[in-house]
């Protein structure tokens, strides 16, 4: 006769589940590729981000062009660019958003480029997160699954684009400063794809074939 599962078990079942489900919400932080274009633990490098996140007359120096210039590589010739976003706490301290700066100093050096645009504040937190620097990785990731949310007009944008025949294929860059654990740029990500995907199935007039890739870029990784 087969045994009744005791409540031993039945905690050790419930258990089991909620760890597949989280590895399953987890799988994609091991998949999906981000491109950084620095190390973080090379001195130097650690004191351009530190310059980059603390001083605004930084992209006047010869590091912020330099930086500028590294970026400019990695823009394909139709792209749409948006940021991660900033922590709040330190765009209180700082007074001023230096991807924000930085991106628009960025765009101004390919204004010839009319394919290339730039939509500031595109993804927008759906609540007030701990800092990334006081939590584990394990904690980084649970806190960004679903945090985020598209701003009207980024949705507006994208949609005239899927919309629009006229209009070649495309590729949205997004682009952060430091990546740890890679979770608030993939959850980004996933951000915009799932608004595509919506496109998709709720109207057939919008080609989201013309959106070629989702692309994440920093401009370090932490080893």
């Amino acid at each position: 006769m087969k045994k009744k599962p005791g409540k031993n078990d039945e905690k050790m079942i419930k258990a089991t589940t909620i760890d597949a489900k989280k590895a399953e919400n987890h799988s994609k932080f091991q998949k999906n590729d981000i491109r950084s274009l620095f190390c973080y633990g090379n001195a130097n490098i650690k004191n351009m981000i530190w310059s980059l996140k603390t001083n605004s007359q930084f992209f006047k120096s010869s590091e912020g062009v330099g930086l500028i210039g590294a970026l400019i590589k990695e823009i394909s010739s139709s792209t749409i660019i948006i940021c991660a976003p900033s922590s709040s706490f330190w765009q209180n301290r700082r007074n001023f958003d230096p991807m924000h700066i930085l991106i628009k100093s960025l765009v101004k050096k390919l204004r010839q480029n009319n394919n290339i645009s730039y939509i500031p504040h595109a993804i927008i937190p759906r609540l007030n997160k701990n800092l990334q620097k006081e939590l584990n990785k394990r904690e980084r990731q649970n806190q960004t699954i679903g945090a985020y949310s598209l701003s009207n007009y980024f949705k507006y944008h994208l949609r005239q684009r899927l919309l629009e025949k006229t209009i070649l294929a495309f590729e949205i860059l997004i682009i952060d400063d430091v990546k740890t654990t890679g979770s608030t740029l993939i959850e980004c990500r996933d951000t915009v794809e799932r608004y595509v995907n919506s496109l998709s199935s709720e109207n057939n007039k919008a080609d989201t074939t013309k959106l070629l890739s989702i692309r994440c870029l920093t401009i370090a990784y932490e080893a």
